[in-house]
């Protein structure tokens, strides 16, 4: 009786994780745009989102050209916010000379929890490789309104982004290696409310501005960790199923 009350609390937990969105176990995209992008981690990329193509994609790169329009990008078919901490490795292609707002990826994280008023609450962050006024080439995290200096040429982004929970704010750790050498930092996101039209989309490719080619991605991997009640539960299902045997 007791094992048959045990394996009914792990079901009931998680469906009702599962009923709040969150992944049953870790999940990666990985795209070296050696082909069009046609698979994430949880079914196929939705193209045109808002209503533009694709840029293409060929050896190896995915280009950001002056036909796409601000928002030209794909997110996955689930269209769901992510919970849990977000692993980030991004590797750009030199910044154009007339980029702007410049292209990369957006996220959406925990966006259909509440806080412990019942609020809804999530974080949303985006890294792009651009320019500033002054020309420079910058890391943008436009929503924050930060930019980092860094060099000419190719750039990459390793970083880690962790939920900080019911009430705090998120934590994003990053380091980006860039000709000029490597910068590591920290940037706090704060919580923000959900807003249309892209409160649920919770990986997004994106290019911020029109009229300019903006660049390039050369490859892009991201992994989220589910948060802690979602292993609990798997672990106490585990733990359930190994008494049995």
């Amino acid at each position: 009786m007791k094992k048959f009350l045990v394996l009914a609390l792990v079901l009931a937990l998680t469906s009702s994780a599962f009923a709040l969105g969150l992944p049953e176990v870790p999940y990666t995209w990985d795209e070296q745009m050696t082909n069009q992008p046609d698979v994430s981690a949880t079914g196929d990329w939705i193209e045109g989102r808002g209503g533009s193509p694709l840029p293409d994609v060929s050896g190896g790169v995915m280009v950001f050209t002056s036909e796409d329009n601000p928002f030209a990008l794909a997110d996955d078919r689930n269209d769901n916010a992510l919970f849990g901490d977000i692993d980030i490795e991004i590797g750009f292609g030199a910044a154009p000379a007339d980029a702007h707002g410049g292209v990369g990826l957006w996220f959406n994280a925990d966006r259909n929890a509440t806080n412990s008023t019942g609020n809804a609450f999530g974080f949303a962050f985006n890294i792009l490789l651009g320019r500033d006024d002054f020309g420079d080439p910058v890391i943008r995290f436009e929503q924050q309104g930060v930019d980092v200096v860094v060099g000419e040429g190719a750039v990459v982004f390793d970083g880690l982004f962790e939920d900080g929970g019911l009430d705090a704010d998120g934590l994003l750790t990053y380091s980006i290696v860039h000709s000029g050498g490597t910068i590591n930092s920290s940037l706090v996101i704060p919580r923000a409310m959900p807003h249309a039209p892209m409160a649920t989309a919770g990986l997004t490719i994106l290019s911020w501005y029109n009229g300019v080619d903006n660049g390039t991605i050369d490859y892009l991997t991201v992994s989220v960790v589910p948060e802690p009640i979602t292993f609990a539960l798997l672990s106490l299902g585990g733990l359930f199923l190994r008494r049995r045997k």
